[in-house]
């Protein structure tokens, strides 16, 4: 379903557990859950894990371009890769966790990476100008 908002919409980014209070809900308010998980469509409400779901392939092969441009990153004019060489011929980085492309219990932040890439394809298809995070850390 196309995820409609108006054109002053803020952002509201809400990764507590519970139930949005009654009195941060606006009408001009376009609420991303960035935890839990929901099926139903419900107008300026998107579950940033259904979005992931509905098309895991895709963010899995953008996390995954990702990592690998993060090989290519400079550093006083020494890529990411070579910066970390313990030998010759072995970089640490290739040893990272993130690098290792782990799965999310031995890497939570995977999990986080890849809600921030589906984030980041919310805000440009939806046209958002503004937002704010609420985040129970």
């Amino acid at each position: 379903m196309k995820i409609k908002n108006e054109e002053n919409d803020i952002l509201i980014i809400w990764d507590k557990n519970e139930v949005i209070p009654e009195k941060l809900k606006k009408d001009n308010f376009f609420y991303v859950y960035w935890n839990g998980y929901e099926e139903k469509f419900q107008q300026k409400h998107c579950f940033i894990l259904t979005k992931v779901k509905k098309n895991e392939f895709l963010y899995r092969k953008k996390y995954l371009n990702w990592i690998q441009s993060l090989n290519h990153i400079k550093n006083k004019n020494i890529e990411l890769i070579d910066y970390f060489k313990i030998k010759k011929d072995f970089s640490f980085w290739s040893m990272s966790l993130l690098n290792e492309k782990c799965n999310f219990i031995k890497s939570p932040v995977i999990n986080d990476s890849i809600k921030l890439i589906a984030l980041e394809e919310l805000i440009k298809e939806i046209h958002i100008k503004k937002g704010y995070s609420l985040f129970s850390k």
